[in-house]
């Protein structure tokens, strides 16, 4: 069991629940398909550099704050 939520699930409980309240919304935002962001909010990809940056520029933290979130969840799942 790890010690941190996925990034992506971070992102739905301190981004989009309550500044957008739905993924739907957020992804509209973003100009991205609502797929892509449910896949991120589930957990099942990581948040790449492109999200990094386009999180960033919506003023939601730093991009490296982001990839430094994925990069320590990654450390604390590998096999």
């Amino acid at each position: 069991m790890t010690s941190a939520p996925h990034p992506g699930r971070l992102l739905l409980a301190t981004v989009i629940r309550p500044q957008y309240g739905t993924v739907t919304a957020f992804a509209k935002t973003l100009k991205m398909a609502r797929a892509n962001v449910s896949r991120l909010t589930n957990g099942e990809v990581a948040i790449s550099l492109p999200m990094a940056r386009r999180l960033e520029k919506l003023g939601h933290g730093t991009a490296r704050a982001w990839l430094v979130l994925q990069m320590d969840w990654d450390l604390e799942n590998a096999p």
